[in-house]
């Protein structure tokens, strides 16, 4: 794989600024995409980095996933790759993020029980007010993180109604979805706990942005960090594929849920259905409308 000589030399440049030593990148191998960036392994400086770039994103893209790893590796209990350069894009070359390049070990043992363990660690981690401190992006997706003090007013403020109101807007539904919706919105108080103190969540930790590294840890990337309610990072788990249950039985036995999670889990959920409506498309219409109609 070729990389835009220009990227290449904004890279070489910004890792020379940051770290004082003159590099060259040395080889770059293709390691496929997502479905909204373009990723390579990078030898640079004698290491190797793992490279995302993509054209026309919006100026904070790639700073605000890097804010959110910076967050999540902060907190010093689920691996997280290290945030090594970022750039907006230039008149020349694309906007990038060079992170720590880890390696899977897929063979690793105990690794589902590590990653509870793990994931109950950093969701004790803990702010006074559910949000951010910067609206991020789920996918490709804005993601609001204006600041609230109840769980109930920011899941319903800144998760389902953004969503909604950009589904209303770039499709035709019916006067019955938005009245339905509306309705939800209004039974919150009655479906969801208030919650406890705002936990440090990943945001988007479905089973392909995790992976088992050496030692049989794992770890997690692509992240739409916020402080909000543990129990929509462990939704997520179950949405495309359920984790391993010693993932469950491991982080349930360090931080004990609430009676009724499975009762909420699928109205966490709603929010990345509405989200991959937004996204891909009206395939996602029934199974939101399913989720709407099943809480009412």
């Amino acid at each position: 794989m070729n990389l835009p000589p220009a990227l290449a030399s904004k890279i070489e440049l910004e890792w020379q600024k940051k770290y004082g030593n003159s590099v060259q990148i040395t080889d770059v191998q293709s390691c496929g995409g997502g479905c909204i960036n373009q990723t390579a392994i990078l030898k640079i400086g004698g290491q190797s980095a793992f490279l995302k770039f993509n054209s026309g994103v919006p100026e904070n893209f790639f700073e605000a996933e890097a804010n959110g790893l910076r967050a999540l590796y902060g907190a010093d209990t689920v691996i997280v790759p290290e945030v090594y350069l970022v750039g907006p894009e230039g008149d020349d070359h694309p906007a990038f993020l060079v992170l720590e390049a880890l390696t899977q070990d897929a063979s690793a043992k105990n690794s589902a029980r590590l990653f509870g363990e793990d994931l109950a660690a950093l969701h004790r981690s803990s702010q006074a007010c559910y949000g951010f401190s910067e609206d991020n992006y789920i996918g490709s997706t804005a993601q609001v993180n204006s600041l609230k003090e109840t769980w109930i007013e920011f899941f319903r403020d800144c998760r389902l109604r953004p969503q909604c109101d950009w589904i209303c807007q770039k499709n035709s539904v019916s006067q019955s979805f938005k009245d339905q919706f509306e309705t939800l919105l209004g039974r919150l108080e009655e479906l969801l706990i208030p919650g406890e103190a705002p936990s440090l969540i990943h945001g988007d930790l479905w089973s392909g942005n995790s992976m088992t590294v050496q030692g049989g840890r794992t770890a997690i990337y692509d992240p739409a960090v916020y402080y909000g309610h543990r129990e929509a990072d462990l939704a997520m788990t179950e949405l495309f594929g359920r984790l391993p249950q010693e993932f469950y039985d491991a982080y349930k036995a360090c931080y004990p849920l609430d009676p009724g999670y499975e009762e909420r889990r699928d109205l966490y959920n709603l929010y990345h259905m509405l989200n991959h409506w937004n996204l891909f498309g009206g395939s996602y219409r029934r199974s939101c409308e399913s989720i709407i109609q099943s809480y009412l």
